[in-house]
């Protein structure tokens, strides 16, 4: 296969993201192709480099294939992330209004794999910019049409009357300006924006946009941490969809001590891209299950979260 040719049959269209994309420099990547054999091979491509390779050669040029899978399977895995949601949601809804908005949620990610003319429309209104860089791709969420495609019409409130909370760090934002944090109800809450580390990967002639930093050291998660985070999230959905009332009522049915339910539970809100380190491996030896454990119940903040986990 050539580059994107894996997501050639899911994309609507070869310009499915045409003017969402731009390099680290801000330069808009502009949709090109080139034909091979007869085939013709769709790419996003630095607007500066097009004018002259030479005077800007750190120019991005992606296969757009690759790059609107990459895109599309990272925006559905937010939509179908039910802590991150419920946390986003949680100041603009009723909390009776919280299981049907995450099934609605689960929703759109499941109408992000269509390929007619709602589905492209859906996935270029809550896309505000992706940033493409020869190590990652930040993809920053229109969190206004996101809630309009969700149904919630309600503003989300501010805590700190127009004044922005503390910047601990705990996102992005495009042309590297940080956004002001929404908080809920004395809560920070962080926006759905995503980062993705990804590297170009020359096969043979043919190059492809990939996941991870392109390094040779492949980590192994270890199944105990990622049990644990499993567990947390299973609790956290059984108490969320009513199935449970209480802490007391899941360790009943599931025969595991209360108390170590409700220190462990806290796991189901740990900041995204811990759940990513746990989930891949990717973190320092020293994290143990036995180290997660005692660290549990986690601090709200994200930030402090990793300051006690990940160093």
């Amino acid at each position: 296969h050539g580059p994107g040719e894996e997501a050639k049959v899911k994309r609507a269209s070869p310009v499915l993201l045409k003017g969402l994309v731009f390099d680290a420099d801000g330069n808009r990547l502009q949709p090109t192709h080139c034909v091979k054999k007869g085939v013709r091979y769709h790419y996003y491509t630095s607007a500066r480099r097009l004018r002259d390779s030479k005077e800007y050669p750190a120019g991005v040029r992606v296969p757009a294939g690759d790059l609107e899978r990459i895109v599309l399977t990272a925006i559905a895995a937010r939509l179908k992330d039910g802590p991150i949601i419920q946390q986003w949601l949680a100041s603009a809804v009723q909390i009776t209004e919280l299981p049907h908005l995450l099934r609605t949620a689960v929703g759109l990610a499941d109408a992000l794999a269509g390929d007619g003319p709602t589905t492209r429309t859906l996935i270029r209104s809550i896309i505000a910019r992706i940033t493409v860089s020869k190590t990652d791709i930040r993809i920053s969420i229109a969190e206004e049409c996101l809630r309009q495609s969700l149904g919630v019409s309600g503003p989300f409130a501010d805590a700190n009357n127009g004044t922005p909370p503390q910047d601990n760090g705990d996102h992005w934002a495009p042309d590297g300006e940080r956004q002001a944090k929404k908080t809920l109800g004395g809560h920070v809450a962080m926006p759905l924006d995503i980062l993705i580390t990804s590297h170009l990967l020359r096969c043979g002639k043919q190059v492809k946009l990939v996941l991870g930093a392109g390094t040779v050291r492949q980590p192994e998660p270890n199944p105990k941490l990622v049990e644990m985070v499993v567990l947390a999230r299973s609790w956290f959905a059984q108490l969320l969809s009513g199935k449970r009332t209480s802490i007391g009522d899941v360790a009943k049915k599931s025969g595991i001590d209360r108390t170590y339910i409700s220190r462990l539970i806290t796991l189901a809100f740990l900041a995204p891209d811990i759940v990513e380190r746990i989930a891949t491996g990717d973190h320092v030896p020293t994290l143990t299950p036995e180290r997660l454990r005692k660290a549990c119940p986690l601090p709200q903040r994200w930030h402090e979260q990793r300051a006690l986990i990940l160093s």
